[in-house]
Parts: C-alpha cells; structure tokens; sequence
C-alpha cells in the first residue's frame, strides 16, 4: 500500500471535512476507525509543521502496546515509514517532512476529581490539529475527559478536530451512554460502522471468525462486532431494537398503507425540564410512526412563558407539514400532560391556534410503559429513520439508556425522560380518547 492509493470507509468521510470539529465513534471491533484515524493523523502531520496530532487513552501505561505500536504499523502500510520517526521516551512520532509530532499521553487521574493529568501538556509550537482519545469509554471518569478537552481547546486550530472512538460499554447504564449522546444531540457528529462496511478488506480467516461468532453467540456477535449493549437488565424498553423499529415511512407507502391520523404529544417542561413533542403517523393498518420529534431545553433558551411555548410548538407544526407534507391531509389531534403546566399550554395553543387538544386522563407511569413495550414487541411502533434525516435519534437515544431503580422498581430519578413522556402521552391517544377537560 502507498499514499496515494489509501482510502477509508465513506462511513468516515467526516474525518477529511474541516468543516466537522467533534465526532463520536461508537463502533465494534473490525470497522477500521482506529485505522481511519491514524491514516487522518498522518495526513495531517505530512501536510505542515502546525498540524501536531494528540494521542491519547485512559492510563499512560497502555500506550505502547495500542495505540503507539497501531500508529506505526499504519504508517508502513501506507509506504511512508522513511518520512517517520519516533521515539519511546517520550512518546512521540514525528513526521521529517514538516517537523509535526504525535504526542501520546494516558488522561486518567489519580481519583474521579482528580483533573490534573493533561494540565500540564504543550505541544511543540502551540498548536494542535488533531486529538484522538481512543476506547474513550475506558476512561475512570467523565471529569478526566472534561479535563483533557480543556487543554486540547487551548492549542487547536481552526479546523482542529476532537474525535472520541470506542466501543460502546456493554450495559446502558455506563456513563459513557449519555456522555457522549449528549456530546451527538449537542452537534458532533457520529460516525457508525461494522465490520461489513469493510469487510472487502479483511482476511477470510477474519470472516470466517466472525460468521462463526454470529451463527453461534450471537449476544456476543452484537456486543464484539456491531457495538450493541447485551445486558438488558434494567433497561425499560429492552424491546426496542433500531433493526427492527426504524422504519422509512415512504416504504409503507409502497406497501399500500395509508396514514390515518396525526397524534402529537407534549411534555410540557418547567425551569429545568425540557417541553417535548412527539408526531405520531397513525397507519390505515395500524402501524404507529413517530415522524418527528421537538425538544426545547429551559437551560438553554429559558424558561418559556405559555404563550411562547405555544409559538414554539406551532412553528415546529409548520416545519413538520413542510417535511411531510402528506400530513397536511389528515385529521391531527394534540394530547397535553395534566400538570398546572400542561394545562395551561393547552389553553393557550388552543386559544392562539384552535386546534384540536385533549389532556391525559388517568396518568399512570406503569400502565404507559406496559402499552409502549406491547406495541414496540408486536411490532405496532416504528420511527422514521433514514440515513441524513434521522429526526428522531433524540429519542432513540433516550429510550436505549431509560432503565429503572433497582430500589424503588420505577424509572430512575433525573433520566432524560421528557421525550420519551411525549411518546407515551401520544400512544395514549393512539389507544384512547381521553375527555377533553379544563
């Protein structure tokens, strides 16, 4: 292999595109990220002196034999071992073309709070274009990650990237689950792959292992090789599988099927719980899809007064219909939470747009869970999911890390949970036809 003919998956491209600044990599193993980083990390450093590269895993002491070693072996690969150098104390791989360096160091304090491991870092010149922290979830703590981002921001360049690759932990309730989904809702971008996106370039023998694991453990097969959690206990909708509910409305089309109905609904938040909406495409056949999904989070807009809220729901209707403008054409009904502030949203977005609204009636958390579980297992609830207009990962996302307490047998305190009370108030209505009270 030589530079001029190396390649990475299209699933990657990203990596190459200085408009992209942070990304995700939460992949199984064979899906060439480690890989697709290092061939970036090369280019970089052979395209000038500035662009110095940050290596990086949890304990110093894994360096060597990971992500050191990987780097150079990557290096040969492509032919330009005669441009390299590099060094084991410290370590560093330096490219003589341009004078850019890699730097490798382990981020893990020495306690949870202990933040100090990267303070001291500076690398050659001030600059930095890219960081890689590699099987990231293996980090002691969050904090140490927070750490180690508020040193790398100091020298990265304009077009500098922070990129988080690992394999996702196999229980949900691993921090590592809502950290770096917070870090996706928030804008970075993630990059998904197995190993069948690169499977022309792996050794048969690799294949044949990998077939074999698949055909005979097929938990482990999930967890190994596509990244997928395996422990479901806790979890309260293990039912749900992306394989098996995300759904391309379009093609129910071509199935014959017909939307029926609009239900959308609302979670109304307060000064720290966010107001969300979820838009439930009710079938001909039955079949429910939730086409859309709106969050607005007071901690980053502020509270919104009912009248607000209200504007912020109807300019998000406009925006659905546009996207979907099929749903122009059916009847739409709305169902609101039965708390103060449910209500009074309700009374305002009737008022200011005359819709048709109802309350919940007869709230129970348990009985909400048991409908959606029955409608994920019989294959009654789909999301509409196709790849660049996926509108609703939000809450997907937030339905793969729901898990309950172990103590109190009820969904876990402090969980983002208000989409998901949005999808249950709309599946409600879906079976129901509550009085439309106050």
């Amino acid at each position: 292999m030589s530079a001029s003919n190396t390649t990475v998956p299209i699933q990657y491209a990203p990596l190459f595109d200085d408009t992209v600044t942070e990304i995700v990599e939460p992949s199984g193993r064979c899906s060439a990220k480690t890989t697709s980083n290092e061939i970036l990390a090369i280019a970089l450093m052979c395209a000038g002196r500035r662009n110095n590269v940050w290596y990086c895993r949890a304990e110093k002491g894994d360096i060597r034999e990971t992500v050191f070693s990987s780097l150079i072996v990557t290096i040969q690969l492509m032919g330009l071992d005669k441009f390299f150098t590099w060094s084991l104390s410290p370590f560093t791989v330096t490219c003589t073309l341009t004078g850019a360096r890699c730097y490798f160091s382990g981020i893990n304090g020495k306690t949870d709070d202990d933040m100090t491991a990267t303070k001291g870092f500076t690398p050659q010149g001030g600059t930095l274009a890219l960081c890689v922290l590699d099987e990231a979830d293996q980090v002691k703590h969050y904090n140490h990650i927070t750490a180690w981002e508020s040193t790398a921001y100091r020298f990265l360049l304009p077009h500098g990237k922070l990129v988080y690759a690992y394999n996702p932990p196999m229980n949900r309730n691993h921090w590592a689950y809502q950290f770096f989904g917070d870090k996706v809702k928030n804008g970075a971008t993630r990059i998904y792959a197995t190993w069948e996106d690169i499977r022309e370039l792996l050794p048969v023998k690799t294949i044949q292992q990998i077939e074999k694991f698949r055909k005979d453990d097929p938990e482990y097969y999930r967890y190994w090789y596509l990244g997928e959690p395996v422990n479901f206990k806790g979890m309260v909708y293990p039912q749900f599988d992306r394989a098996k509910h995300c759904r391309d409305i379009f093609k129910f089309f071509a199935e014959r099927d017909v939307i029926r109905e609009l239900i959308i609904g609302i979670d109304e938040g307060t000064a720290f719980d966010s107001t969300c909406a979820t838009a439930l495409a009710v079938m001909q056949s039955g079949r429910a899809v939730v086409v859309d999904c709106l969050e607005v989070d007071p901690v980053q807009t502020g509270q919104k007064a009912p009248t607000e809220a209200s504007r912020e729901l109807y300019k998000w209707l406009t925006r659905l219909l546009m996207n979907f403008p099929f749903l122009q054409r059916v009847s739409r009904r709305w169902i609101f939470e039965c708390a103060e502030g449910g209500q009074q949203l309700k009374l305002q977005f009737e008022h200011d747009y005359h819709e048709n609204c109802c309350l919940v009636t007869q709230k129970s958390i348990q009985g909400d869970i048991k409908r959606v579980r029955s409608m994920l297992a019989d294959g009654v609830l789909f999301f509409y999911s196709v790849p660049g207009k996926n509108t609703t990962e939000l809450l997907m996302a937030d339905i793969e890390s729901y898990v309950f307490d172990e103590k109190t047998g009820m969904p876990k305190k402090q969980q983002r949970d208000d989409t998901i009370d949005s999808l249950e108030y709309a599946t409600k209505l879906y079976y129901d036809v509550p009085l439309a009270v106050i």
